[in-house]
């Protein structure tokens, strides 16, 4: 099976700033792509090395056909497309930005038929929408560790901003099974609709009391030892 992964941002490096995501420099910045074939790495590259733009956020266009490229395939060779982040968070983004200036779009979509129609405006094939598979960051992040750990099993810690709604996870790998355990304590979970009350300051401190938890239970889980300082910043020391 191939398989293509694509990380960042899905504006068209024509659109510049007038994107339908209208995402800040900082934001799925470090657009990249890899090919797998039957799980095993072929090609991986990150879209600035292409495009000249450091840590660029548009659709990596050019990291997918170099990939395929790496690989002499097509696009319609490829059986999965496999994106990182949630599909709701996308939609989320699109719906807020198509309500907010309709006459801006010609055509309202969703993320697949978004993602669907940029591949066929720089491929010229029209890849199935239902081969497009969302992958929650914060898994991706964590099978990231995992697999270059080493290790047959482990206890994987992701901690990270909230971008598609988590900030933190924590479950343990072994081989392709994972398990999450008390998804209260093991998942933080962010609303993209918090930042709308303006109550910045407390949901800081929520997600910061939860950090507090997740590394505390995570010292429960593993022979890790957790200092909390009277900053409240949290500092984790392995144990031997």
């Amino acid at each position: 099976m191939n398989i293509i992964g694509i990380s960042g941002g899905f504006d068209s490096i024509l659109e510049g700033k007038a994107g339908a995501f209208d995402l800040t420099e900082n934001t799925r910045n470090d657009s990249a792509a890899v090919l797998l074939r039957d799980g095993e790495v072929l090609f991986a590259v990150e879209e600035e090395r292409l495009n000249r733009i450091p840590r660029t956020n548009y659709r990596p266009v050019l990291a997918i056909e170099r990939c395929l490229q790496a690989a002499n395939l097509s696009l319609r060779e490829i059986d999965k497309i496999v994106v990182y982040g949630e599909e709701k968070f996308y939609n989320f983004f699109l719906q807020r930005n198509y309500l907010a200036n309709p006459n801006r779009y010609t055509v309202y979509a969703t993320i697949r038929e978004w993602i669907r129609n940029y591949l066929k405006e720089t491929f010229n094939y029209a890849f199935d929408a239902k081969s497009i598979v969302f992958v929650k960051h914060q898994y991706a992040h964590a099978m990231s560790a995992y697999a270059c750990s080493g290790f047959e099993s482990a206890l994987v810690l992701s901690l990270d901003k909230s971008e598609d709604g988590f900030s933190g996870l924590l479950p343990r790998a072994a081989g392709w099974i994972w398990k999450r355990f008390n998804p209260s304590m093991t998942q933080i979970r962010w609303s993209p609709f918090a930042g709308i009350s303006g109550n910045v300051w407390s949901r800081q401190f929520r997600i910061q009391a939860n950090y507090t938890g997740l590394l505390l239970q995570a010292t429960r889980l593993s022979t890790v030892r957790l200092s909390l300082p009277p900053t409240n910043c949290c500092r984790v020391e392995a144990t031997s």
